[in-house]
């Protein structure tokens, strides 16, 4: 459903105006800490990488051995995307990955603070 609404998808939707997609993003990002998995923590950071053009983020989650790394992207035209996820986000260290996938978020886009 969030890919529906972010994405010009199966779906047809009405593409939202520039500034409430930006909201929504932020939204998402600002959301983040309130993740339950880490396959959900993966999933959000690829939908915002792929909403802000493309790209990876891969960082060392601070005092643990946690590793986030995800990198995706999406054809201009809706045709097709792609994303590839290699860390070790455990229950254990989600809410330190969390926090610190939103910092990086929000550092590589300031759109998105």
């Amino acid at each position: 459903m969030l890919e529906d609404a972010l994405f010009d998808s199966s779906l047809k939707l009405e593409p939202w105006e520039p500034s409430k997609r930006t909201l929504a993003l932020k939204s998402l990002v600002d959301a983040l800490p309130q993740i339950k998995t880490g396959i959900d923590l993966d999933d959000v950071t690829a939908f915002v990488l792929q909403a802000e053009g493309g790209g990876c983020l891969k960082l060392a989650v601070p005092r643990t051995s946690a590793i986030v790394d995800v990198c995706a992207d999406r054809r201009a035209d809706g045709s097709g995307s792609s994303c590839s996820f290699g860390g070790n986000v455990s229950p254990a260290t989600l809410a330190a990955a969390a926090e610190e996938s939103r910092r990086a978020l929000r550092e590589r886009y300031p759109e998105l603070r």
